[in-house]
């Protein structure tokens, strides 16, 4: 099953962009049961714990930061538009 596409195009107010975005958001998300939350949040800690700094990760710049997003494409949602 695929994401649904949202269809802001389409949309001329941004009351029904908003309606349509919560829409598809509650269709894609779902909440944790008590025991998946519990599961996720000990896996958290496991990685946490044996975290180390990765001296090879290049360092985040403002440059850096204004490149990457000059170069979004404009009108799209990650994952729910190719």
């Amino acid at each position: 099953m695929g994401l649904p596409i949202f269809p802001y195009d389409s949309m001329p107010d941004k009351e029904g962009i908003a309606n349509t975005f919560a829409s598809v958001f509650k269709s894609v998300c779902q909440r944790n049961s008590q025991v998946r939350h519990e599961q996720l949040k000990s896996e958290f800690y496991r990685k946490y714990d044996n975290y180390t700094d990765n001296l090879y990760i290049m360092s985040c710049t403002v440059e850096l930061v204004d490149e990457c997003t000059r170069n979004l494409k404009r009108g799209k949602l990650l994952g729910m538009m190719s």
